[in-house]
């Protein structure tokens, strides 16, 4: 799925992971409120995010899927369900779209594809897959 130079379908599975940060730190209530300044990366780029693409009142299934996903931020099948909203809402707005892509761009950090990490910084260790296993030795 296509708009003028921007692959939505991909852009969105881009977004979910900041959406999730977002919804996981502030919840759905406090998005809006919490200032500009927030101190966790990837939770601020997916605020600024949420807002632009759902606005101050989101549809009624994209506000459903918000809050569902700000309960349990990992859940694989609520992400899914945003992803589709997120979609939607792009698809509508071509001009949204493009601006949200040089948002996601700007942010210099790209998480793309299953179990993918992307940060500004990571302090401490990163583990993904399955069955992953850490021992002190």
């Amino acid at each position: 799925m296509f708009t003028v130079g921007v692959d939505i379908a991909q852009l969105a599975d881009q977004i979910v992971p900041y959406a999730a940060a977002a919804l996981g730190a502030y919840g759905t209530g406090a998005i809006a409120k919490i200032g500009e300044n927030t101190t966790d990366g990837a939770a601020s780029i997916g605020r600024r995010l949420v807002i632009r693409i759902f606005g101050e009142k989101p549809s009624e299934q994209a506000q459903e899927a918000l809050d569902d996903l700000s309960g349990a931020p990992g859940d694989p099948d609520l992400r899914a369900v945003l992803r589709v909203q997120i979609r939607k809402a792009l698809a509508a707005d071509p001009v949204l779209a493009r601006e949200v892509a040089e948002m996601v761009r700007s942010s210099g950090v790209v998480a793309s594809g299953e179990r993918s990490v992307a940060a500004h910084e990571i302090s401490g260790i990163v583990v993904t897959g399955d069955g992953a296993q850490i021992r002190k030795a």
